[in-house]
């Protein structure tokens, strides 16, 4: 009987940090401010989700097209090495160079610290 309540506390202690898809834990998220002409809107930005879909949520006017990382349309500046602040998953746009410049293709980049980008394409630049 002693072994059970064991295995059933250790399952409790795990359910705490669980970030799984069922709700059972907190979801872990950064605060991105979207910065587009003279408007902030700080957006809570779930770190399992890329970033593209909660800024539209927030109505954060970003323009896109394929949502796959191919065409370009959906790109934001931090002001720094994007890695330190978003990982790219799936981007086939951008080079590494122009990560480390700063440039996020926000529907495959995933936050993973909070930060500040600028809307802008880097053509407009």
């Amino acid at each position: 009987m002693g072994s059970a309540g064991a295995v059933v506390l250790a399952g409790c202690l795990d359910d705490e940090n669980d970030t799984d898809e069922d709700g059972d834990g907190e979801e872990i998220s950064h605060v991105v401010a979207f910065l587009k002409q003279d408007e902030r809107i700080e957006v809570d930005a779930p770190e399992d989700e890329a970033l593209l879909y909660p800024a539209l949520d927030a109505g954060v006017d970003i323009p896109y097209s394929c949502e796959a990382g191919r065409c370009g349309e959906c790109t934001a500046k931090y002001d720094g090495d994007a890695n330190e602040v978003v990982s790219h998953d799936g981007n086939e746009y951008l080079d590494d160079d122009q990560i480390e410049d700063g440039w996020v293709l926000t529907c495959v980049a995933y936050p993973s610290d909070d930060s500040e980008l600028e809307v802008v394409h880097p053509d407009d630049m």
